[in-house]
């Protein structure tokens, strides 16, 4: 397919600049554990999260195992379950395959990577991105839609999960930060 997860991220970046998306590799191995390969953001298309990449060639085997590095997947759904888009994209054999947040999973079978893959590149990307962000925004709907009034206003970050408060008499305040620990199981 490509040859290497490099060269895919590139490829990737090119596809999403192409169409006013900003975009990110992340290059964080010695510094923090498990996150993931790149950022990307468009205000136009209304989107933004954390993309984890492989590059696979070719998958022979009935069952997939995913190489997420240590801390990875856990990050992944930790993040997930507090508002943030992050999602599993695979390069191989037959194109790309995407699995958005309620898709992801340490192992998939050959045939779930085939159900979820598109040949060409570019637009069914972002077709398939935009549909599984959508999707994530409306099952964690009070993440994306601040509260307003004339007097006061309450808005979370869905990047960091902090929550910000501000007020036409006090300014902006930091309320809450999200909890850092994981859930068992992850």
């Amino acid at each position: 397919m490509f040859k290497n997860e490099h060269e895919f991220s590139k490829i990737l970046r090119a596809w999403l600049e192409d169409r006013d998306c900003a975009f990110q590799s992340i290059e964080s191995g010695g510094i923090a554990v498990g996150i993931p390969d790149a950022f990307f953001s468009s205000a136009r298309l209304n989107m933004r999260g954390w993309l984890e990449l492989k590059n696979e060639g070719e998958i022979t085997k009935a069952r997939y195992k995913v190489a997420f590095r240590p801390g990875q997947y856990s990050w992944m759904r930790r993040f997930s379950r507090q508002g943030t888009f992050c999602a599993l994209v695979i390069a191989w054999e037959h194109g790309i395959a995407f699995f958005g947040p309620s898709d992801l999973k340490l192992e998939y079978t050959r045939d779930e990577i085939m159900k979820s893959s598109f040949p060409s590149y570019g637009a069914d990307f972002i077709t398939a991105l935009q549909g599984a962000y959508d999707a994530f925004k409306k099952n964690h709907d009070d993440f994306y839609k601040p509260f307003d009034d004339a007097e006061h206003s309450v808005s979370v970050n869905p990047i960091s999960g902090h929550i910000r408060e501000s007020s036409a008499d006090d300014g902006v305040r930091l309320v809450t930060r999200p909890s850092s620990s994981a859930s068992p199981g992850d």
